[in-house]
């Protein structure tokens, strides 16, 4: 591989892995008995948020090379969204599983956190 494409792999390797943990988290089928309604504010939504802040902080990295701004963070957290929302769309054909408007708002405060973490750490 060229210097080019290893630093590119380097770069958005660590987005790949993330978002491969969240998408396997997700599509994993759950015993409707072991999955107790937590409501909107369960311990699940604690997963959520920590799952899209880690996913936001390497897109953001990814996208930002190294040097986040505005438009990187804005990219970063929408992508974590529509990754989200795709992933919680997707539970409805998951047995246990099922779509929670919640859960995608948990991800959304993770994507922010994430970003504002971030972004007050490379200045």
């Amino acid at each position: 591989m060229t210097p080019r494409v290893t630093e590119e792999w380097n770069r958005w390797l660590p987005t790949l892995v993330a978002a491969l943990l969240l998408f396997v988290g997700t599509v994993v089928p759950l015993p409707r008995r072991q999955n107790a309604s937590f409501g909107p504010l369960g311990p699940d939504k604690l997963g959520h948020a920590v799952g899209h802040f880690g996913l936001t902080a390497v897109f953001l990295r990814a996208l930002g090379e190294g040097r986040p701004d505005g438009r990187s963070a804005l990219a970063a957290v929408l992508l974590s969204l529509c990754f989200g929302t795709c992933t919680e769309l997707l539970q409805e054909a998951v047995p246990g599983r099922g779509f929670e408007r919640a859960d995608v708002f948990a991800g959304v405060v993770g994507s922010l956190l994430g970003v504002l973490l971030a972004t007050g750490c490379s200045e």
